[in-house]
């Protein structure tokens, strides 16, 4: 009897776990450069190899942002390079391999800043300031990830079929697990996956305390979904919320205290709340120029 108790469970079981629905997790960049150029022809990264060596690694979804101080023109690029050797060949614009542009722009031209969504595959990668007019600071990332499913940038499907012994193609009619037809009414924290609800802020800044980064909508959250930014020299930064100008009226501190950085990449989140009707800011410990982009979600 005891025997057959537990067959009978590890069939169930095994019935549960297939009639699962497709999660999907966006998960730590897999590739990651990080930039800072004050001059036209600067590359990162430009140790050990003058390029990210993709040739194992095989990152296919990029990402690159930038936010720009200063400069009257710019051509920002994302390159990829062939292997010659085990060394990167010549450089061009994009990816070398199956190339598609998902948004956004590349080169990116924009004085104040601006990102692009790509897939495709290059054995080398760098970004480059190829041109700069005037003096400025251009400072940003680049994420890349190996698998389509694993970026921010393709997004989730609209529809999920579930198959399994216990799965139907109708949600209602799924057994174990009902999923409601109205979607829309679920709260989840996939919605950093749904490019209609995400809003992109660059932001420079130059003095120390509080700054507003992302403003506030009444009865309403801010959640986060990433945030990267890159200053001159070391200091201890956290985020903050409050309203008013620069979250003035009733600080509350969203992070503990970074200290001693000078560069950081955060996320992807949408966990990470900051108090209904309020405003986003950075705190600073000292009065130096910082820039980066933060993208959140308002519901």
């Amino acid at each position: 009897m005891k025997k057959s108790l537990f067959v009978l469970l590890a069939c169930l079981s095994i019935g549960t776990l297939a009639a699962q629905p497709t999660t999907y997790v966006l998960s730590q960049p897999d590739c990651l450069i990080f930039l800072t150029f004050t001059a036209a022809g600067q590359t990162s990264p430009t140790s050990p190899n003058f390029g990210l060596d993709n040739r194992t690694t095989g990152c296919d979804v990029w990402n690159m942002t930038a936010s720009v101080s200063g400069f009257g023109a710019i051509s920002l690029a994302l390159q990829s390079a062939p292997n010659v050797a085990g060394a990167p060949g010549a450089y061009t614009n994009g990816m070398q391999v199956q190339q598609t542009v998902l948004s956004g722009s590349n080169p990116i031209t924009s004085t104040t800043g601006g990102f692009v969504w790509m897939i495709g595959y290059g054995p080398w990668v760098q970004a480059t300031l190829a041109s700069a007019t005037g003096s400025g600071v251009v400072n940003g990332a680049v994420y890349g990830w190996r698998i389509p499913s694993a970026a921010g940038a393709v997004g989730a499907p609209t529809s999920v079929t579930i198959i399994g012994p216990f799965g139907q193609a109708t949600m209602a009619g799924s057994i174990p697990v009902v999923i409601a037809s109205n979607q829309s009414a679920v709260p989840v924290d996939e919605v950093c996956n749904n490019p209609s609800l995400v809003v992109q802020s660059l932001f420079n800044l130059s003095g120390s305390g509080d700054t507003q980064i992302a403003a506030g909508t009444t009865g309403k959250q801010i959640k986060i979904c990433h945030i990267s930014f890159a200053t001159g020299s070391t200091e201890n930064i956290y985020l903050d919320s409050g309203t008013g100008s620069n979250c003035a009226s009733g600080p509350t501190a969203v992070t503990g205290v970074y200290q001693g950085i000078s560069a950081m990449v955060l996320g992807p989140w949408a966990s990470l709340v900051v108090p209904t009707g309020t405003n986003l800011c950075i705190n600073q410990n000292m009065a130096q120029a910082l820039g980066g982009v933060v993208t959140y979600v308002i519901q």
